[in-house]
Parts: C-alpha cells; structure tokens; sequence
C-alpha cells in the first residue's frame, strides 16, 4: 500500500544505479510514498529486499525453496502468488473505506 490512500501499486525493481534490490526498494517506498510494501521475490538476489525495511513495515515472502531466507513468509510456487494476490483484494474489499476529510486527509486514530 502506498502513501495515505492506501493504494494498491505492484511494482517491479529495476536495478539502475543501485548496488542491489534492498537499496533500490527503498528508493521506490521514498518515491512513491509507501510506508509498508508486500515485496515477493524468488531468488537470492531478492534477500536484500528482504531485509530492507524494519519488521511491521514490509511483508517478505520468498517464493519456492531456499535453506535460508531474509522473508518471514513463503509460498510454494510462482501459481500461489496470484491465489494470494487474489485473497488480499477479497479481503480488502470488505473492509470499509477510511474516511477521509476535507483536503484529503484522514482523522488520526485515538489512543
């Protein structure tokens, strides 16, 4: 989810100029404003994404086998990522929507 509207936006990292994708998946939450990210990866090229953002910030899930992973989560294959996918719509879509005030911004939460 990305910036206060919590919208949903897949993006795809493209290394330019960055040593490898942990650095380039904080420059995408620092440019497009996302505070949490579902980052899905399946090689090892991925785990410095995993380990890229402070826990409760970034949903990791390695996709097929690996002995060791940065990722708290995993799925079997490449196919379960859409079945996930389409679970987190379903759920979303019945959550109601945040309210939102004048000027686009939402009411903070009471402690």
């Amino acid at each position: 989810m990305c910036g206060r509207s919590a919208v949903i936006r897949p993006v795809n990292l493209i290394l330019r100029g960055g040593p490898d994708k942990g650095v380039a998946l904080r420059r995408a939450r620092r440019a497009l404003g996302c505070e949490t990210v579902i980052y899905v990866g399946n090689d090892d090229t991925d785990e410095d994404a995993f380990a890229s953002a402070p826990h409760g910030r970034l949903l990791a899930i390695r996709v097929g086998p690996a002995k060791v992973s940065h990722a708290r989560y995993r799925l079997k294959t490449q196919a379960d990522i859409n079945s996930f996918l389409q679970t987190l719509l379903t759920l979303r879509s019945r959550q109601p929507a945040p309210e939102v005030r004048q000027g686009g911004q939402r009411p903070r939460e009471r402690a």
